[in-house]
């Protein structure tokens, strides 16, 4: 079975482009015909959580995978280019999709494509669609698949309250987060490992990128102030008919129970306002809202068979 796990490839983007980490999957039977999917990841955004969960949804859709990691997670080992100091907002991350699907198109000849986010992540392809459908671009959104989604209400979830809790009582908690985590650097490889293991019980593939965001202050600090700006901005339901009734966008969802990131009662009300012709599925499996850390491969399954729905003559075609 791992000899058929595919390994991702590095894909260069535009230096337009704030340094960015990709993990590429190509189709093993490429056709023009085909939609690639375009993978958004959810907050802090290092895509290396997800590299057993995308390596099983490649093999099993056969489609092409683009994964990028958020504007100002690219960890200096692995991008060229250094990133500049500063922090990229909401609106910047949805910029920088949208420039790299239009870059895709133009340069690639990569028209039609299929958004996938986790978390937040969630959040961002749905404004992702919002600018293609709104300025008639000749991009073709196939669909968009969002995995335990925050993009309502984000700041009513018990997580969301503690954190708009803690930054309002100490607003500058970024950047003395991001100068404990530069004391950090300080700490033997080796050390820090030990440690890691043993607060977070996270699998040592997980550790080792936990213990590189943890030790680079400016994802620290890109963390939190976009954890801010999550629970200003994403708040009620923010699309009208065009996007939630498009029948040219094939729209699925997958919320957890108890998640701590989405209210009960904010995922109830989504399901009923917007339940009808979207699939919007409860888990009752119980894979928490993390679940790149231990359960991509099960989470993965599961996207597969949407992914195919949305797809399916291209899937039969390349099967």
């Amino acid at each position: 079975m791992s000899a058929s796990i595919p390994t991702p490839l590095p894909f260069p983007l535009p230096t337009n482009l704030p340094p960015l980490e990709t993990l590429y999957f190509p189709s093993p039977n490429p056709n023009p015909a085909q939609p690639y999917i375009l993978f958004v990841p959810g907050n802090p955004g290092l895509i290396q959580y997800y590299v057993a969960y995308l390596s099983t949804l490649s093999a099993l859709t056969k489609l092409p995978i683009l994964a990028v990691s958020l504007s100002g997670f690219c960890p200096g080992q692995i991008c060229a280019r250094s990133t500049p100091p500063g922090y990229w907002g909401l609106r910047d991350q949805i910029r920088h999709r949208v420039e790299i699907i239009r870059w895709l198109a133009g340069e690639k000849g990569w028209d039609r494509v299929l958004l996938m986010g986790h978390s937040v992540g969630a959040y961002v392809f749905m404004e992702v669609i919002r600018e293609l459908k709104g300025k008639g671009e000749k991009v073709e959104v196939v669909g968009g698949v969002g995995l335990f989604p925050t993009i309502v209400d984000i700041g009513k979830s018990p997580n969301g309250r503690l954190m708009t809790s803690i930054l309002s009582y100490v607003p500058p908690l970024p950047s003395i987060a991001a100068r404990a985590a530069r004391a950090l650097t300080f700490l033997p490889a080796p050390v820090l490992d030990i440690i890691l293991k043993a607060v977070t019980f996270q699998p040592p593939p997980a550790a080792s990128v936990t213990g590189t965001f943890l030790t680079t202050p400016g994802m620290v600090f890109q963390t939190l102030e976009l954890a801010r700006e999550e629970m200003e901005i994403i708040t009620e339901d923010a699309w009208g008919e065009e996007i939630w009734k498009c029948n040219d966008t094939s729209l699925a969802f997958y919320f957890g129970r108890n998640d701590h990131w989405v209210a009960e009662e904010t995922r109830e009300k989504l399901l009923e306002a917007r339940g009808t012709g979207v699939k919007m599925i409860v888990c009752e499996d119980g894979l928490p809202h993390g679940f790149c850390i231990s359960h991509g491969e099960i989470m993965a399954e599961k996207a597969a068979s949407w992914v195919k729905e949305m797809v399916s003559n291209e899937i039969q075609e390349i099967s």
